[in-house]
């Protein structure tokens, strides 16, 4: 019943899920491709993501390289 991380289909809106929903723990905004990743001991296991952006956008998004953090 989800796209997109936590944004409902339109279609299911106001259904109820079937079972308990795991969000996910990281979500990349729309319109950004990943292009690659890394995970540095360096960094304490944590991944570097580079990201493609967008191009036809009016305030343009991604084209960065992003840190994720992980616990454990």
């Amino acid at each position: 019943p989800y796209f997109g991380g936590r944004i409902r289909l339109k279609g299911f809106r106001d259904a109820r899920p079937p079972a308990q929903q795991i969000p996910p723990v990281f979500e990349f905004q729309a319109h950004v491709a990943t292009l690659g990743i890394h995970f540095f001991r360096s960094l304490g296991g944590d991944a570097l993501v580079a990201e493609h952006g967008s191009w036809n956008r009016s305030v343009p998004v991604g084209r960065q390289v992003v840190r994720v953090r992980f616990q454990g």
